[in-house]
Parts: structure tokens; sequence; C-alpha cells
């Protein structure tokens, strides 16, 4: 049980971290969007 909480934590945190990167690929691309501009 112990096992599967750390693995569901370390999911989640994948997750949060994955949810960044997107977050902050939207941010860039719309930074060299107006960059285009």
């Amino acid at each position: 049980m112990e096992y599967y909480g750390i693995l569901w934590n370390t999911m989640e945190y994948y997750g949060i971290l994955w949810n960044t990167m997107e977050y902050y690929g939207i941010l860039w691309n719309t930074m060299e969007y107006y960059g285009i501009l």
C-alpha cells in the first residue's frame, strides 16, 4: 500500500512537472509569436 502511495506521488509530481513545462511551452510560443510581430 505504501509502495503504491509513493508511486502515486511520483506520478502526481511528474504530472505537475509536465503541466509546468507545457505552461512554459505555451508562454514561449506566445513570446515567439509576438517576437515575429
